[in-house]
């Protein structure tokens, strides 16, 4: 599928050219067989060591290009939310108040419970997985969903209820639709399950689905003839072990970390020019209010909704070691309810409208996001208003908070990719840094954490002169503007909080000790059967002259493609490694350089000694022209890319903002990349990477 500003005539000769020589394929054997129905229950424990209960039910479904497959796809949404049916679109942030939420998460029996109907070309599964609550027997959750489940079989789902489904469906379609990667996406992800065409014809077959067409879906695929039900089960008193194997002695932590890494490759002439004119200081309203409080807006014509992101400087670096985890509850207290509304009363009234609401917390933000169809936009402005300056902190909301914080601390204990993050950043900061401590925080430190500690860094931290409000929407950039202002100018600040807010600020700008030496940790983790890998060491701020220049230099040795020179040389040529890639993070201190690596255990030793092989010879001599060529133009060619969704954009700017980079950063981006010379390349290499200083962390089996 080929979506964008093009010429159709020009662009089907281009397919031609290149692909027109392909010969066509055998054909293939027609399918004479189709899998019988399932006729009973089927079921599979895994017990293995692990830090919690994870469980899924599984039933047969109709493919893609079948009318009862639409039912499904309501009765999905009823269950846990609206969603997209096209891969990476739309968004999450609904179903809290959705029958399986209500069931299991309130009632405080998971952490997580999420069911998926996806389009298939043939007959596919509904899905329901659940993460359980330490403590919480595989049988008590089970008994939950089928409850759940059951009721749905026996009764017809009331008029409200179908609406706000089909709201949120509708909400969906609008938000996975935006931009020409996911219209692409779209359009490819059906045609290769029904048709292209179907693709314009969700939203009518959704929208025509009746109560009575959800409860012949409920009885016909949701009965225990038709279910498979798999739980992994952690055996116990073990993979618990702790202590670390050499190394420098560093306290090892009880935390963990998810990384997530989607790239797409673009390869060209880094003096081509961009598609599209990249948005300015001509195209970004910039409002300050009276209160400190920035808001930016920029206007899309061809989405159907509005995005609206707030930023705050209130993240994990404000929080002393004895609270670890603090920032992280604060954060998700905002949609736990307000001096107005409760928690149930927050998502019945999103969900009702099909809107988005999401927050997240990292090192030195938090984010509260939330979308919204255009004919909803007032509604979302008041909401995000509510939520940001009046949070009830409610004992009950807290104390289910932490519970769930305390079963993502006991997973990722199980983890070597979150344990290995976790330690080379302890490892990276000293304990006096701001930085290290790790975001989830320790069991002993959440357990602490009191509604005065939430309320103490919500009022310190979470102040209008420490927030920037960026929005992407197709209305009037100024009636936006209005709406926010009103919402937003009242807010204001308690001035006795201020300075431990700023003295906290300040400190995360310390500069961080080079690493002197091979500082060397191995974590074993039972039960495990591949090694992960942290190599690095202190680096520089996203507010460093050196930042682009870096970034180019990082992109040639570990990120370009499927890892840079360190990937050919280690994943592809040497088979040492599933996933290899470094990675410099945008902070305002200084962050860490880091190559993350996941390694059969048996190749550890080499998997390492060719990391450090191949800083060594970056160091020692220029890159090819070819090489800067290719970054240049993956860096400039995936800009527009980044930002074509509205969460994107929103983010970009208020992420400007908050660096202090200047609304014209993005149209001067592609000249700056331009600019970045062989010799800057090699200058970048010599002045901050090191095969000879770094800390190594190895986590999972043993490997010697």
């Amino acid at each position: 599928m080929v979506v964008g500003d093009f010429s159709s005539a020009e662009v089907f000769e281009k397919i031609k050219q290149y692909f027109g020589g392909i010969p066509k394929g055998p054909e293939r054997p027609k399918v004479r067989s189709i899998e019988p129905p399932q006729e009973g229950e089927r079921r599979v424990f895994v017990r293995r060591p692990g830090g919690t209960i994870y469980g899924e039910l599984a039933y047969h479904i109709p493919r893609a290009s079948d009318p009862e497959f639409y039912p499904v796809v309501v009765l999905d949404a009823i269950l846990s939310g609206g969603k997209a049916l096209a891969g990476w679109g739309g968004t999450g942030g609904m179903g809290k108040s959705s029958r399986l939420y209500k069931a299991l998460v309130e009632r405080e029996i998971a952490t997580s419970a999420v069911s998926a109907a996806e389009p298939s070309i043939d007959p596919g599964l509904l899905k329901i997985s659940l993460t359980l609550r330490h403590g919480v027997s595989y049988e008590q959750a089970e008994s939950a969903v089928l409850e759940v489940l059951e009721r749905l079989m026996q009764e017809k789902v009331n008029s409200l209820e179908l609406e706000r489904a089909k709201k949120q469906l509708r909400a969906q379609i609008a938000y996975s639709q935006e931009g020409v990667q996911r219209n692409a996406l779209s359009l490819g992800v059906f045609e290769m399950v029904s048709s292209w065409k179907e693709a314009d014809m969700v939203q009518e077959k959704i929208l025509a689905v009746t109560a009575d067409d959800v409860l012949n879906a409920a009885q016909k695929f949701l009965n225990e003839k038709n279910r498979t039900v798999g739980w992994f089960i952690p055996e116990e008193g073990k993979g618990l072990t702790s202590g670390a194997v050499g190394g420098t002695g560093a306290a090892l932590s009880k935390a963990g970390y998810a990384f997530r890494y989607r790239g797409y490759v673009f390869t060209g002439s880094s003096q081509a020019g961009v598609a599209f004119k990249l948005p300015g200081p001509d195209d970004i309203k910039r409002k300050v209010l009276s209160n400190g409080t920035v808001i930016l807006g920029y206007r899309n014509p061809y989405i159907d909704f509005t995005t609206v992101l707030a930023l705050v400087d209130a993240g994990n670096y404000g929080v002393p070691r004895e609270k670890a985890g603090l920032a992280r509850i604060t954060n998700a207290c905002l949609l736990r309810g307000t001096s107005r509304r409760s928690a149930e009363e927050i998502h019945e009234f999103t969900d009702s409208v099909g809107m988005s609401l999401q927050v997240s917390a990292g090192r030195d933000t938090a984010i509260l996001s939330i979308s919204a169809l255009s004919e909803d936009v007032e509604k979302a402005a008041s909401l995000l208003g509510e939520i940001l300056k009046e949070p009830a902190f409610s004992p009950k909301e807290v104390d289910k908070l932490k519970g769930q914080q305390l079963t993502s601390i006991k997973a990722s204990e199980q983890d070597t990719q979150s344990t290995c993050e976790r330690i080379f950043n302890e490892m990276v900061y000293p304990e006096s840094h701001p930085y290290h401590s790790w975001i989830l925080g320790y069991e002993d430190t959440v357990k602490s954490i009191t509604e005065e500690d939430l309320r103490s860094f919500y009022h310190a931290f979470y102040r209008p002169d420490r927030t920037t409000i960026a929005f992407v929407t197709n209305l009037e950039v100024d009636r936006v503007v209005s709406l926010l202002e009103e919402n937003f100018e009242g807010w204001s600040p308690e001035p006795e909080a201020h300075g431990r807010a700023r003295k906290a600020s300040e400190g995360r700008l310390a500069e961080v000790p080079r690493t002197r030496g091979r500082k060397e940790t191995h974590k074993f983790i039972a039960g495990k059967t591949q090694c992960d890998i942290a190599l690095g060491f202190p680096c520089i701020s996203r507010s460093d002259p050196d930042y682009l220049k870096f970034t180019v230099a990082d992109m040639i040795l570990g990120r370009l493609g499927l890892g840079g020179r360190i990937g050919r040389n280690v994943r592809d040529e040497k088979g040492l490694a599933y996933y290899v890639y470094s990675n410099l993070p945008e902070s305002k201190g200084p962050a860490p350089w880091v190559v993350r690596a996941g390694v059969n255990p048996k190749g550890v030793e080499k998997a390492v000694s060719s990391i450090l092989e191949e800083i060594r010879r970056f160091r020692d001599s220029l890159c090819s022209e070819d090489e800067l060529d290719e970054v240049k133009g993956y860096l400039v060619g995936r800009l527009p890319l980044s930002i074509e969704t509205a969460y994107n954009m929103a983010a970009t700017i208020a992420g400007l903002e908050y660096f202090g980079l200047g609304l014209d950063y993005l149209v001067r981006y592609p000249a700056a990349i331009a600019a970045v010379t062989r010799e800057d390349v090699l200058e970048m290499a010599r002045r901050y990477l090191s095969s000879e200083d770094y800390i190594l962390v190895i986590t999972g089996p043993n490997f010697k």
